[in-house]
């Protein structure tokens, strides 16, 4: 019964081609002329969709729990961070105030900015968040400095400061105050010198006086200014959140151009994708040219001849077109795995034109007439090849049923696609085919070639000891495999010389910005700090943050500290009007210091002696400088004074501070941490640098085992990859288990299927040993290589299996144009997935690396272990009689 339907089969393939060579011209331009309408409909339709959350089925339960946290927390989720980085703490925070200011205008692509630390609230009660031992070394700096604080509080110039500077030198019988005014003269020589040589910055005094030792993060002075911003995005774009980016990256080149000290960063997962995109989008071009340039150089090579290479990309090119429109209209908005269609398209639809035009070269090799040798080539060929497109079909199909929605909708459109290119190169490759020249060369019956009759030599000299060295590196691959590792950070599949994701690496390394932070949403603020607590004693926790955390504790001792600070310091920070002092005055001030400093000063401990005589000298200098004293006075008020007025407002304001309740907390704060319903958010910050996989994954649990609902990117990942591998193996089973039963139904028998298999087989089990040999580990990238590598390599065992059958040997068999075929359409696969290892990017050279070292494995295993196997079969059957 098979075997009828077998022959019907190929009488209606034979019938296909015929219909297609006699109505050539015909089918040509109805081909064309619907391959330019399919063109305009995708070109118009299409879409792409680069929201990798949709990428997994949103029933899971770690996608049900993101959902549910991005609808309570709208304005907190998918949001950019922006941040500023100097070596002054309160430079960096002044300048992201602005920028913030700034970016708040922009409403039409913005839908929300929040300053973390900024804002009058912090500005005002900023104090309370330090320990209290960080605010008496704040309140010894500030007495230390009263006696000038006084008069520059008064008198915020050049005068004030050189009169508190000549009030000082009436006073250096006191330690402390010997101590603060060798830092005075210090700070004045060191910004005098800078200012004659051109060079230095102003004295940042907010630093100076806010700032407790021990490092500006625990102060409230952090290096690092940050602003989290929210975009307005579209999904349908190529560039999501475009505007927002453009007016970022604006504001940052601005900045940095103004101000050279400062570094302005940007980061998150929205410019990390848009980064990524462009990366991809640029890699695309140099590796399509490359991709395209081997393969015409390997079908010239292998047809010889320009004609079939013409008619072959030209089938190529349509076949390509009717996919991208049954995928427009199928899936509509295609998604960053599921465009990957168009390669896997390319690789098949040239194997089939392949096949079929070297079957027509050889039988017109021959000696039949062109149609005759169409007509040949079609039932030569015509089996093999549907049965390669429907395994590929199969194969491909089998990603549907998986939770990996980006790979299930690529195996829709894979799967169709197979039967598009089946189509067009029984149509319109074998119609392109006839009304071109018959090329007049000796082509692809390989009797008397001396490399075909060596390769045949030594598989029958060798046969054995191929299968057996084939045994022996199964075996120890096979040992091999159970170390196969899965990098699940998806920033080792990104550019790491991309700003995005540099800024990214700089903030996951220190814990208190690791941007690696789990959420847990909890029924109200009691039970969030209850669960706080909980998650806190956790080895691998840091700390949990909720909106009760932004209450100050231990405010008893910290406000008799501060009201001590005011008690103190009030009279002197009392703002008072005072006329700015005349150049002359600035002028006069200054000299009177520098004579005073002349006088004997022997009688003065060595190190005030020093600082002495070092301003001395540097006060000389700058008036015996050009530009003295017209432009040199200006110019040494705003080094020394710098941001000494702002500080001075700043700590008044600071002064001011009261007792704070949860009801004192902005509303800007509480709507980042506390739902419209009243559910409170718990955030989670990791103790260890999560690029570490093992650290991730222990976070991850360990947050899990006390609230399962937890989510945001750690469990993201963590939970994605596992979807990801399952999906994977599932897919790569279900299409080799289905495959194989296709086979032994289709070639009557086990021993056929199972020779198909091997090739397939042999390849993957040595693509993953190798993987583990070279350290290349598994990823959302390239674990997507084994179910495709099913599609990609089941054919090449097929075609010599199936053409076997009509060879009295495997050395006729090897003389065909078969084995031919299959090594240039192996070559064009490699080369068409190959040069993919010359991206930027990491994740695509990663892919490309693993599809072409399986690619090769397959192609080798095809050419010389099948053929053994095949020997060894008919020489025992031979034995047998």
């Amino acid at each position: 019964m098979l075997d009828v339907l077998k022959k019907h089969y190929t009488r209606y393939v034979v019938a296909t081609v015929a219909a297609s060579v006699r109505h050539a011209r015909a089918l040509v331009v109805l081909a064309t002329v619907f391959t330019g309408l399919m063109l305009y409909y995708t070109a118009t339709n299409i879409a792409i969709n680069t929201d990798t959350s949709q990428m997994l089925d949103p029933d899971l339960p770690h996608r049900k729990a993101s959902r549910a946290y991005d609808l309570a927390f709208p304005n907190v989720a998918g949001e950019l961070v922006m941040y500023v980085e100097s070596p002054h703490g309160g430079v960096a925070d002044d300048m992201a105030d602005a920028l913030a200011a700034e970016i708040r205008t922009h409403e039409d692509i913005v839908q929300a900015v929040f300053r973390p630390g900024g804002g009058e609230y912090f500005a005002k009660n900023g104090l309370l968040y330090l320990e209290p031992d960080e605010l008496w070394k704040i309140d010894q700096k500030l007495s230390e400095a009263e006696p000038f604080l006084g008069t520059l509080a008064r008198d915020p110039s050049l005068r004030g400061l050189f009169e508190t500077l000549g009030n000082g030198l009436d006073n250096v019988t006191d330690a402390d105050q010997q101590k603060l005014l060798v830092k005075l003269f210090d700070r004045l020589s060191e910004a005098t010198e800078q200012l004659l040589a051109g060079k230095g910055e102003a004295v940042h005094w907010r630093d100076e006086l806010l700032a407790a030792p021990g490092g500006d993060e625990k102060t409230g002075v952090p290096k690092r200014a940050f602003i989290l911003v929210k975009p307005t995005i579209n999904h349908a774009d190529f560039q999501p959140a475009e505007a927002t980016l453009d007016l970022l990256h604006e504001l940052k080149t601005r900045t940095e151009r103004e101000h050279p000290e400062l570094g302005v960063r940007i980061t998150g997962a929205v410019p990390m994708d848009s980064e990524e995109l462009e990366t991809v989008a640029a890699d695309a071009k140099l590796t399509t040219a490359l991709s395209l340039g081997f393969v015409t150089l390997i079908l010239i090579w292998g047809l010889r001849a320009p004609g079939p290479v013409v008619a072959v990309f030209v089938a190529l090119t349509f076949g390509l077109v009717w996919t991208a429109a049954f995928a427009t209209l199928a899936i509509g908005s295609l998604n960053i795995i599921s465009v990957c269609f168009a390669v896997l398209f390319i690789g098949m639809g040239v194997d089939f034109g392949i096949q079929f035009a070297m079957r027509y070269l050889e039988e017109c090799d021959r000696g039949a007439a062109q149609r005759k040798a169409l007509e040949a080539a079609a039932g030569g060929v015509g089996g093999a090849l549907t049965l390669a497109a429907v395994g590929a079909a199969i194969s491909f199909f089998a990603f549907v049923p998986t939770d990996y929605r980006g790979l299930a909708e690529l195996g829709v459109i894979s799967g169709f696609s197979m039967i598009v290119a089946l189509a067009a190169n029984l149509t319109v490759l074998p119609a392109l085919l006839s009304i071109m020249r018959v090329p007049k060369l000796k082509h692809l019956r390989a009797d008397g070639d001396d490399h075909v009759t060596a390769v045949e030599a030594f598989i029958a000299r060798n046969r054995r000891a191929v299968i057996w060295g084939a045994a022996l590196t199964v075996a120890a691959s096979l040992v091999l495999l159970p170390q196969a590792r899965f990098d699940f950070n998806p920033l080792n599949l990104k550019d790491p010389t991309t700003e995005a994701v540099a800024a990214f690496k700089a903030l996951a390394a220190d814990p208190d910005s690791s941007p690696y932070t789990i959420e847990v949403i909890a029924a109200d603020s009691t039970a969030a700090q209850a669960l706080g607590a909980r998650l806190e004693k956790l080895p691998t926790v840091d700390k949990a943050v909720t909106f009760a955390s932004y209450v100050p504790d231990h405010q008893s001792e910290k406000l008799e500290i501060v009201d001590a600070m005011r008690l103190a310091l009030g009279a002197v920070l009392e703002p008072q009007a005072t006329k700015k002092p005349s150049l002359a005055e600035q002028v006069a001030a200054v000299e009177a210091v520098r004579n005073r400093l002349k006088a004997d000063a022997a009688w003065l401990p060595a190190p005030v002696a020093a600082s002495r005589a070092r301003l001395a000298k540097a006060l000389d200098a700058l008036v015996a400088a050009p530009g003295w004293p017209a432009k040199l006075v200006p110019g040494l008020e705003r080094r020394i004074l710098g941001d000494l007025p702002a500080t001075l407002e700043r700590l008044r304001l600071a002064l001011e501070a009261a007792p704070v309740e949860l009801k004192d907390l902005p509303d800007e704060l509480k709507n980042r941490y506390v739902a419209k319903d009243g559910r409170t958010r718990v955030e989670v910050f990791p103790k260890h640098n999560l690029a570490n996989n093992h650290e991730l994954r222990e976070f991850v649990r360990s947050v899990q085992a006390i609230a399962p609902d937890a989510t945001d990117s750690p469990v993201e990942l963590l939970e994605g990859s596992d979807t990801v591998i399952k999906s994977c193996i599932l897919a790569a089973a279900l299409a080799l288990v289905l495959t194989i039963i296709m086979h032994i139904f289709v070639l009557h028998g086990v021993v056929d299927a199972l020779l198909v298999a091997a090739p397939l087989v042999l390849a993957m089990i040595y693509t993953v040993a190798m993987s583990v040999l070279c350290d290349i580990p598994f990823n959302f990238a390239n674990i997507i290589a084994l179910p495709l590598l099913i599609g990609l390599n089941n054919a090449y065992g097929a075609y010599l299996v199936i053409r076997s059958h009509t060879e009295t040997d495997v050395g006729e068999l090897l003389k065909s144009s078969t084995p031919r075929a299959v090594l240039f359409s192996g070559l064009t696969a490699i080369a068409s997935f190959g040069v993919l290892a010359v991206s930027k990017h990491p994740g695509m050279a990663g892919m490309g690396v693993l599809i072409s070292m399986s690619l090769t494995f397959a192609l080798l295993c095809a050419l010389i272990v099948l053929p053994a196997i095949m020997a060894e079969l008919e020489a025992r059957k031979a034995a047998a009689g």
